[in-house]
């Protein structure tokens, strides 16, 4: 318990230092849509930004007790490498697999890839597998944009798009959650 607290102060601390808090007005509309342009360009903003994302994942996947809680680092590997919204695979997997526990014996699958059946040799094989399909299949040749539409062709459930877009706002009220934290414990020295 002590080692936990130790390091959530640490990294708070981390964050604080790297971050500065952004007031931000939310917009949303019918379709989420895919390609995220809000990647900072600045190395620096690049990198807090993407250090946010981590802490926000990971928070989210100790609270569901998920087995993908080591795998944030891959999550933001792939967002990255593929330029994919940082939620979305997480969100996905939480719609599918509860973030991963409840697979196909032996799978490694929190994705429900190939009707849960398809088989990786660990998760990280299939973190960056399922986020190479989604950009270069959906997004890139088939042209699909939105969560809707990927759910047309991703999931049999109509009900699909609407639950991993709320597994996605999930991700976002725990960065902002987050933030506010920092900004109301700031850390002297």
């Amino acid at each position: 318990m002590r080692k936990n607290i130790f390091l959530i102060f640490i990294t708070g601390i981390l964050i604080f230092l790297w971050t500065k808090p952004v007031k931000a007005k939310a917009v949303s509309d019918s379709s989420a849509q895919l390609s995220v342009k809000v990647i900072p360009e600045k190395k620096n903003e690049f990198s807090q930004f993407f250090l946010r994302k981590e802490i926000t994942i990971r928070n989210v996947l100790r609270r569901y007790q998920s087995p993908l809680v080591e795998e944030t680092k891959i999550f933001i590997l792939t967002c990255k490498k593929y330029q994919l919204d940082c939620y979305l695979l997480p969100a996905i997997s939480g719609v599918e697999s509860t973030f991963g526990k409840f697979v196909f014996p032996g799978s490694y699958n929190p994705f429900g890839w190939g009707g849960g059946y398809a088989m990786f040799k660990n998760w990280q094989e299939a973190i960056e597998k399922v986020g190479k399909n989604l950009k270069e299949t959906y997004v890139e040749k088939w042209k699909l944009m939105t969560i809707e539409q990927i759910g047309e062709i991703y999931a049999e459930n109509p009900l699909w798009a609407s639950k991993v877009k709320w597994f996605i706002d999930e991700f976002k009220k725990e960065e902002e959650r987050f933030l506010l934290y920092l900004e109301e414990f700031p850390v002297e020295f």
